[in-house]
Order: structure tokens, then sequence, then C-alpha cells
């Protein structure tokens, strides 16, 4: 990455024009953090408190870092500037630095990059923030533990703004806590008799749970070295999916680039298998994990949801429930199935065949293009 003048910096293209094309030809401002290079080299920039913008030209690398330029929270006091009633925190985005609005139209090393830059982020997050006195407050302001959101906004319905594809966290440095979500995880984690249910579900080790029944055999769709692929037994959205790593994990920052590449194999294969169903293709993403400051002994699992846009109103909507319109297991079943015809999964194991799944996306990307 380097400076570039404005006045050097090519015309951009129409597909080049929201606001981080602009910024990866150096014609608009932002404060980077970090980039990711094609063989996953990090360089590092500005810290996550930097006041001084610059211009730089990304077009060298693959994926870029940068505080928002739409925040919504405060890095530093708000009295001192003059924008009060928002949450203390730091809000990143890592973005490819070649336009994408489909995330099917990304190469699957590209979103790996896009996941390596936002781990990478996250360190920077916790090696700035964690333990130490920000600038949230004119005193300082010691932070104990950093509860960090992962997510993807893809589709203006589910809050994609933009339509560049994007991933972002958000970092809360008040010291308020986490989601109720969060705190269940970590207080069934702890239950050493229960012991860690998803490592159990992936090694076929739990049927039940509390005297219900957890039919993981039937809402498996598929797996690889990374981990395995379900449709939600309690979904929060119709045809909301899961993914589990195969590695017992509590932070992004766990995973090797390797299970990186392949987290986003099983991406590919959910979108191409929900497009397919028809599913609307306004989707989030969103990663649970422990927040830093827990300590060795707090235990956890990561855990990954893709969740469509989907409308509802009333009371089918009740706080972390839904009444979901379609049966898990038949959203498993229609799912292998698409995979299965196609040869893309193995019918004894539900492995991923990587060359089938690349050679289908490509085919119908081809066919889109065609009709578009």
């Amino acid at each position: 990455m380097k400076v570039t003048p404005a006045s050097t910096n090519p015309t951009l293209t129409k597909h080049e024009t929201c606001i981080y094309g602009k910024i990866v030809q150096g014609q608009d401002y932002c404060i980077p953090l970090l980039t990711v290079n094609g063989t996953q080299e990090i360089q590092t920039y500005d810290n996550l408190f930097s006041l001084s913008p610059h211009r730089y030209d990304f077009t060298e690398d693959s994926t870029g870092s940068i505080i928002n330029k739409f925040p919504a929270m405060v890095r530093y006091d708000e009295s001192q500037i003059g924008i009060p009633n928002l949450a203390r925190g730091i809000c990143l985005v890592a973005f490819p630095t070649t336009h994408y609005t489909r995330l099917l139209d990304m190469p699957n090393d590209t979103i790996a990059d896009l996941f390596l830059a936002l781990q990478e982020s996250q360190r920077l997050i916790v090696d700035q923030c964690q333990g130490k006195i920000v600038p949230l407050a004119p005193e300082g302001r010691y932070v104990e533990t950093v509860t960090i959101e992962v997510f993807f906004n893809i589709g203006a319905a589910v809050g994609g703004s933009i339509e560049h594809i994007h991933g972002q966290l958000y970092a809360d440095l008040s010291d308020t806590g986490h989601s109720i979500t969060t705190e269940h995880g970590i207080l069934v984690a702890q239950d050493k008799e229960l012991g860690c249910i998803p490592c159990r579900m992936i090694n076929g080790e739990i049927h039940e749970l509390g005297g219900i029944p957890l039919p993981f055999d039937r809402l498996k769709i598929a797996e690889n070295t990374y981990g395995v692929i379900y449709a939600s037994f309690a979904p929060t959205a119709n045809y909301q999916l899961k993914i589990i790593p195969r590695v017992h994990s509590r932070f992004l920052t766990d995973f090797t680039p390797e299970e990186l590449d392949a987290l986003a194999e099983l991406l590919r294969l959910a979108f191409f298998g929900l497009d397919y169903l028809g599913v609307p293709a306004d989707r989030n993403i969103r990663l649970t994990q422990l927040p830093a400051g827990y300590g060795p002994e707090t235990d956890f699992h990561v855990r990954w949801s893709i969740d469509p846009f989907d409308t509802f109103g009333g009371f089918e909507r009740r706080g972390d429930q839904k009444v979901a319109k379609v049966f898990p297991e038949s959203i498993a079943s229609m799912l292998r199935q698409v995979f299965l015809k196609r040869g893309i999964i193995s019918p004894d194991s539900y492995r991923i065949n990587s060359s089938e799944l690349d050679k289908h996306i490509e085919a119908k990307n081809l066919s889109r293009l065609l009709t578009d």
C-alpha cells in the first residue's frame, strides 16, 4: 500500500463508484489498519485510536481493513467531539479490493483473505484495548472485557447499505456486558459433566438435550476440514444455517489460514444451495464467540450463523425464538439433495467435493451473466 496523489488516480468505472472503490483507488480518505496481499502477507498501519485520515492506494493488495467511516460507536470521549448518546467502542470494516456484490462471485481465497483481515483486526482490538486504558473518557478508562461482534450484511434488506461486500467488527469498550445468547453459551460451556455440546454433536455423541431430541444426523448438510454445516434446530430465521468448527475454539483468532480457507468453502456451498432453493439473496453472516478478557478456565465453542432475510410480524417473533415456516429437517434434506444430485457432497459422509462445487458455482455464475 502506498500514498497516491489524487491527481494520478485512474478514472473509476461505474462498478467502483461506491465508497470502498474510491478508497481502494486512493480517491477518498480513510484510517487504514492493515492490508492482506495475495500471498496472505499482512501489513499493519495506523492504530485504533488514530485521528489522521489519509488517501492510500490499495490496488496491490487483496483485502484492506479500516476504521469504519460511518461508525455506530464513539472512539473518544463524546463530550469532546459533540456526539452524545453513542456506544463506546471500535467499528472496523474489512473489504476485498476487487468490487463484489455477491459472495458466489468471490474466489475462495479472496473470501479467506477477507476472514484473515477480520481475524487480524480482532487481534489489534484485543492487543490495544483489552486490559488497557483507552481514550473514551477524559480521565481514561480501563477495559476489562471486550465483546466483539463479527458479521456481514449482504444485501440492503439485511442492513447492507453499501453493495460492495464487506465484513465488520463491532468491539464494545463500555464494559456493559454481552448478549443473553452469548451468556447462555458461556454458562452451558462450563458444565463439565455435560461437556462441549458442539464437539459432541459433531462426533455423534449427543442425540438429546434436557429430554428434547437433538437429531443432528438429520440436520447435517455437509462437512469439510473446517467443520460441519447444518440446519438450525431452533431457527430465528427461515432457512437459517449454522456452521460448527471441528477445532474446539473460543475466538476467531484461533483459526489457521487453512481453516479459514475451508470456512470460505462452507459459506460458498451454503450460498449456492440457498440460491438454488430460491431463498432471498439478502443474508447476514454472524459469529458468536467468547468476549476477550475471559481467562483460559472459561470454556466456549464458536459458531457461525447464516440468516437469510425474512419477513415476519406480531407474535411470530418472540425474543430469541421465531415461528419457522419451514421445518429444519426439511431444509437439510432439500439442500443435501441439491448437492448429492450434482456430486458436490459424498453420499456416505456428506464430505464436500471441492472441484465439483467450484465447477457448479462457475457454471451458475456464467449462466447468470448470459441472462443479465
